[in-house]
């Protein structure tokens, strides 16, 4: 989960919730339009942390019984296997951005970490010659939605700079880096810009919680399921 600690509690965005905004940010770009693999990379955007779901989910407590933020997740073979397992029965195009988000983001975290992802490259090359695209190609798929990520990450952690400084999101698929800044409150522009409509809007859900330390998983999810919810509409703006 995305967590954005407050005075009194937290406010938290759940991880499919975000991997949704991922995917609704990557069906306006130009950089898809037309792309015959269009469908297989806007799901593979939504389903990027399909086997994360904070309702059933254990261990999601920090040490001090807060919500555990994303950036404190560690290394589980099991359910990076379950994803990857999930994304090849949906298509092999899916499967191998999952493969390549996994790398990017686990590779890093222990030796066991960095063994499982060594291991993908077999699996990717292979699944490349399956479908006749290039590990090249893929990568320059994989840049899309990983900017596309990075994008929902910095909307939901609310740390876009005000009066109009900017903040990098990534390089685009065209390796040029893209920034964004705000224009006026929850309203957001990009440059360059690389969507094909000239504005448009998207809405981000808001758990709001008002403690600071839950004693169990199970009463943080409570708490997570019949807590009060905002719904923020975020525009942006060419």
């Amino acid at each position: 989960m995305i967590v954005v600690y407050l005075e009194k509690g937290f406010e938290v965005v759940l991880q499919r919730h975000h991997a949704r905004l991922a995917a609704s940010l990557m069906e306006k770009l130009e950089w898809i339009k037309g792309d015959p693999y269009k469908i297989d990379l806007i799901l593979a955007a939504a389903d990027h942390d399909d086997n994360y779901t904070e309702f059933r989910r254990k261990g999601i407590l920090n040490e001090p019984g807060g919500p555990k933020d994303f950036t404190m997740e560690t290394f589980d073979k099991a359910n990076c296997q379950r994803l990857l397992d999930e994304s090849l029965s949906q298509s092999i195009f899916t499967a191998i951005l999952i493969a390549c988000h996994i790398q990017f983001v686990k590779r890093n975290l222990s030796a066991a970490a960095t063994r499982f992802c060594d291991s993908l490259e077999s699996k990717k090359q292979h699944w490349c010659n399956q479908i006749d695209l290039s590990i090249n190609e893929m990568n320059r798929y994989y840049t899309i939605l990983q900017w596309c990520d990075a994008l929902s990450l910095l909307v939901c952690q609310r740390i876009i700079p005000p009066e109009g400084r900017s903040l990098e999101i990534s390089a685009g698929p065209d390796g040029v880096p893209y920034f964004i800044s705000a224009k006026d409150k929850d309203c957001y522009t990009i440059d360059p810009w690389p969507f094909s409509e000239k504005d448009f809007t998207i809405n981000v859900e808001r758990r709001l919680l008002d403690k600071l330390k839950f004693r169990n998983d199970k009463e943080l999810q409570d708490a997570l399921f019949d807590g009060h919810i905002t719904v923020q509409q975020i525009t942006f703006s060419h």
